[in-house]
């Protein structure tokens, strides 16, 4: 079995009492006003920018495929979801490291190795 992951956030302590891993899917359906990952509600996976590390050179649109960037009011770049398709040239080709590929299917398995690592012995 598999889930559509974006992050798996270890050493989580907001949102509640504890210490916890916290595992974070794609496609969630309810677009809460106080979301704090919007990455989540479209189920495909996604090129996000992080807007703290965005030079704004725009080199992006030259490497991803036409029609799938735009650029945004704050004059940051905004992908359309076919832009994942060439994803990783778009990752690979930011100078700033400023985008990341949200989503990727992981086995059940496997995300439940990962948390486990944090299990109190």
């Amino acid at each position: 079995m598999q889930g559509r992951i974006f992050n798996i956030q270890k050493f989580s302590i907001h949102d509640g009492p504890g210490i916890r891993t916290t595992v974070f899917f794609k496609g969630c359906p309810l677009s809460c006003e106080w979301c704090a990952n919007p990455e989540s509600q479209n189920d495909e996976p996604e090129v996000i920018v992080d807007k703290s590390k965005c030079l704004k050179c725009h080199s992006c649109f030259k490497l991803a495929p036409k029609g799938t960037v735009e650029i945004s009011d704050e004059d940051l770049p905004v992908f359309s979801r076919d832009a994942y398709l060439s994803g990783e040239k778009l990752v690979k080709g930011c100078p700033a490291e400023a985008l990341t590929i949200e989503g990727e299917y992981q086995d059940t398995d496997e995300i439940v190795r990962i948390c486990l690592q944090d299990k109190d012995l």
